[in-house]
């Protein structure tokens, strides 16, 4: 019965097709009012997808994600903020100071850091007997030597620079290795927007 059933609606759908090959196509004809909506439909689509590549530029731009176990991974938030003691703020490393990154972790890519800033310049740096002092404070010791200082030499940095310090993981890539920061490649203050 089924078999029957489903040869007979084969066999109507046959019927149509041939019926149809002999038949002109019919032609589409756009009206005034088909075009307007067209060109509506057009225009909102590339509103929506102006507001999409929007929304990715503005979370590129405003948003960081920190896989550094210097300071709590997660998603940081540009904020507008002054710097100071304690902010956390994106910066972009000298060449030389990626490389010497790239060649510790083994990742490479990466151009920006992300660090709690420890101290605002004016300050003096010194390197004796193989400990850093911070205008004679002594850092916390890190396994790695400074590039950016000499033994038993001493610096002094103005207004214009940050010394970067985290101390959340004893071998934290900061300022005591790679010098302090200008203010001039600082991107911005972030904050913890959601970490793990």
């Amino acid at each position: 019965m089924l078999r029957s059933h489903v040869g007979q609606e084969l066999r109507r759908m046959a019927d149509k097709m041939r019926e149809r090959r002999g038949q002109p196509r019919e032609r589409i004809v756009w009206g005034p009012r088909d075009i307007a909506k067209q060109i509506g439909i057009a225009i909102i689509g590339g509103l929506c997808l102006a507001m999409l590549y929007d929304t990715i530029v503005n979370l590129r731009q405003n948003f960081v994600l920190n896989t550094s176990s210097s300071v709590a991974l997660g998603l940081y938030q540009r904020v507008n903020a002054p710097i100071e003691i304690g902010s956390f703020v994106v910066f972009e490393p000298d060449p030389e100071t990626l490389a010497w990154h790239a060649s510790l972790t083994g990742i490479e890519g990466i151009d920006t850091f992300l660090k709690p800033v420890h101290r605002r310049g004016p300050f003096t740096i010194c390197r004796k007997s193989g400990d850093l002092r911070l205008d004679k404070e002594p850092l916390p010791a890190s396994s790695l030597e400074p590039s950016f200082i000499a033994e038993g030499e001493c610096a002094d940095y103005d207004a214009q620079n940050l010394f970067m310090l985290s101390t959340r993981i004893p071998n934290s890539f900061d300022s005591r290795h790679y010098g302090p920061v200008n203010l001039s490649s600082v991107d911005g203050v972030f904050r913890s927007f959601w970490d793990w």
